[in-house]
């Protein structure tokens, strides 16, 4: 069982006061998903543990060593959606005896996510429970999940990092600098598991948008920088950019991963501010364009010279 995350242990406690008589299920509700199928692994493994220790697993029983390696036949951890064959196989599997355990215990991650032939499929079983048996469902919020599931489900909220955790924790585990874990995380709106996991875009080239920000006549060279980044990424990479921008902007001082000593206090503000919302837009997947590169040149003109008046 790996380490927990610093702002679950609080959690993890408190979830060792249902393992002696554990609800039929409980429903994680994490806005930044990550953190439940942590806390759920913690949980699962107190129910299963044969040795267990204040509603916490030992860590050495042989549930426990099962549960590490994913071999346990009474553990069920499924973090991406399942379809209505695997809920019914599902299904099957748990109406048996417990072959090690005592009970079953039984993770589903994202059950906002399931299609409704699968829901229909695991509410027979949650309204038939098993005796054994012990579900962990987790969503973002309970609204998004369907209400005959989540009546069923005893809600516990999750909680959520603060700015200074979400950052060192991210920091550590990409071994990056505090500065470009902060821009990570501001392109992922501060959810560390997706910043955590997302495709890493090229490297950043504020020096070369400052100076065109500043001169969109001769400011050549982040068109440039442009050329080396794949099309697929473009529209990404530079709202990622530009974003970075007007963090620096707004407070009127340089990122950590800036090159040069000056302040960017001398560019217009609003302009950026249209640039992003502009990129944002063009960023929706309905409007993904096949000429993203030319698509994101003209913005920048179009935006950034001083010659066109805002609208």
């Amino acid at each position: 069982m790996t380490s927990p995350l610093p702002w679950l242990e609080d959690a993890i406690h408190a979830l060792a006061a249902f393992t002696a008589a554990p609800p039929n299920a409980l429903l994680l509700i994490d806005a930044q998903r990550g953190n439940a199928h942590q806390l759920a692994r913690h949980y699962l493994a107190a129910l299963l543990c044969l040795t267990p220790q204040d509603g916490h697993a030992c860590g050495n029983c042989q549930s426990c060593h099962l549960i590490s390696r994913d071999l346990h036949p009474d553990y069920f951890y499924h973090q991406d959606k399942l379809k209505i064959d695997q809920i019914r196989e599902l299904n099957t599997q748990i109406a048996t005896t417990p072959a090690i355990s005592p009970r079953r215990a039984i993770y589903l991650g994202n059950i906002d996510q399931y299609d409704e032939p699968a829901l229909n499929a695991l509410l027979k079983t949650l309204e038939e429970p098993q005796r054994h048996s012990h579900f962990c469902l987790s969503a973002p919020n309970r609204l998004a999940v369907k209400p005959t599931i989540a009546s069923r489900a005893r809600p516990v909220r999750v909680p959520q990092p603060d700015a200074t955790q979400a950052l060192d924790w991210l920091a550590a585990q990409l071994n990056i600098d505090s500065g470009k874990a902060a821009l990570l995380l501001a392109r992922h709106h501060d959810n560390p598991h997706s910043a955590l996991t997302a495709t890493p875009l090229p490297d950043w080239q504020l020096d070369k948008l400052a100076d065109l920000c500043r001169h969109p006549q001769r400011g050549s060279d982040f068109f440039l920088a442009l050329e080396n980044i794949p099309d697929e990424q473009v529209l990404d990479w530079t709202s990622a950019q530009v974003e970075a921008l007007i963090q620096a902007r707004q407070l009127d001082k340089p990122l950590e991963t800036w090159q040069n000593s000056g302040a960017p206090a001398d560019m217009e503000l609003v302009r950026l501010h249209r640039l992003y919302a502009a990129l944002c837009k063009n960023r929706h997947p309905a409007r993904r364009q096949g000429a993203a590169r030319l698509a994101v040149k003209a913005l920048l003109l179009e935006t950034l010279d001083p010659r066109n008046p805002l609208l």
